[in-house]
């Protein structure tokens, strides 16, 4: 990966946040050309307040933010690198894609392809959101087109501009177009969060400070108050620590009021968790839509006697791990749009989805094997499976 050039000033920008947008600049390459499979180099970041085609020809990838809120952005390549891009997914020649590139060949399967590969680059765009604004924040790909009529509604708006190259296959303009809508929003729920805290802590702070001064006309009640205000106090402080991601040993106090000690020590809650991790075994999920490759799945595991299920989509895998333990995702890449890639995109980055996700297929290609990592797969197994193979696959008999 490389990014080359001093980035422009965050007022060019206006309200879009620089750090943000450095952060989706840095990690682009590196899904490019894990899908690619050429080194990708994103030049120097150019930042304006407008959209302006330039005359030149382009594909438009329609995204949507959609949760915490919703909100609309594009992910804008000059017309070779989406011609390039769609081609490499398809595996077809190089010969063959720089003739499309010449021609300006792009429609139907290259459409549907270069929409497969989008899902997969934003799964950098999430990463650099959740970084900024917290883990609520996930864009998915809508639509692609060579129209980009969309851009006008977006209103205010940010857009930043640089050239790829992607290995020597193809070279051009790409461009981030970017609603101020998103980040003020994001940025608004941001003090809003501070603001609760602060108002929080200005409530203690009162009561603390009616208690001192009721404590002489009610030596009675003092022992209570006392105990509420350190109450209180401890209350805050467990709010920071949480604040600041730390977690310490439960701690005890004797009776004759010696200050706090823990009652276990780091080591040895790092050992009891990990005793109750390797004793819980959850479920594998195998992703594999259509009827009939399901069907093939049970059968071949019918006899394993391990605890599995199966899904169609990641919309279905995600419930599945919101609801229960899920050891291992396996992803069916044979029967899986875009060879299992935009399933891998979907759930990158998802809480509760487990770090095991292995690819499954019958027709590797180095190419495949690059994106498939690149996009968040932790193992590439390739069929026929033996019953080894399988159990291994499984983790039957662990």
């Amino acid at each position: 990966m490389d990014v080359r050039g001093p980035l422009v000033p965050p007022c060019a920008m206006g309200l879009i946040p620089d750090k943000t947008l450095t952060r989706m600049w840095r990690a682009l390459p590196a899904q490019f050309s894990s899908v690619v499979g050429e080194q990708a180099e994103l030049g120097a970041l150019e930042c304006a307040r407008e959209w302006d085609g330039e005359g030149r020809q382009y594909y438009f990838a329609h995204l949507e933010l959609v949760e915490p809120r919703t909100c609309s952005l594009y992910m804008v390549f000059e017309l070779g690198l989406a011609i390039a891009c769609a081609g490499r997914l398809m595996v077809k020649p190089d010969r063959a894609i720089r003739e499309n590139i010449d021609a300006k060949t792009f429609d139907g399967d290259d459409i549907d392809a270069m929409g497969e590969c989008v899902n997969t680059f934003c799964a950098a765009l999430n990463e650099a959101l959740r970084a900024g604004f917290g883990d609520g924040y996930r864009v998915v790909f809508r639509e692609g087109s060579r129209e980009g009529q969309g851009i006008a509604a977006l209103g205010a708006l940010g857009v930043g501009r640089g050239e790829l190259s992607l290995g020597g296959l193809a070279r051009g303009s790409f461009a981030l177009v970017i609603p101020d809508e998103l980040f003020v929003s994001a940025r608004d729920a941001g003090a809003d969060d501070e603001k609760e805290e602060d108002e929080d802590a200005d409530e203690d702070d009162d009561a603390e400070d009616e208690d001192d001064e009721a404590a002489p006309a009610a030596d009675d009640a003092a022992p209570a108050k006392r105990a509420k205000k350190k109450k209180r106090k401890a209350v805050g402080r467990d709010k920071g620590s949480a604040r600041e991601g730390r977690e310490d040993p439960p701690s005890t106090t004797s009776d004759a009021g010696d200050s706090p000690g823990p009652l276990l020590t780091s080591e040895e809650l790092d050992a009891i968790r990990e005793a109750t991790r390797a004793a819980v075994r959850g479920t594998t999920m195998v992703v594999a839509p259509g009827a009939g490759a399901q069907a093939q799945w049970r059968q071949s595991l019918a006899e394993l006697g391990v605890e599995f299920d199966i899904v169609d989509n990641h919309h279905q895998l995600l419930a599945a791990c919101r609801a229960r333990a899920v050891d291992a995702v396996i992803v069916d890449a044979d029967v899986c749009a875009a060879g299992g890639l935009s399933l891998l995109a979907a759930i990158r980055g998802c809480v509760g989805v487990p770090t095991r996700r292995v690819v499954v297929a019958s027709q590797p290609t180095h190419t495949h094997l690059v994106a498939c990592i690149g996009g968040g797969a932790s193992e590439y197994v390739c069929r026929p499976l033996d019953d080894d193979a399988i159990a291994r696959l499984f983790g039957a008999g662990a």
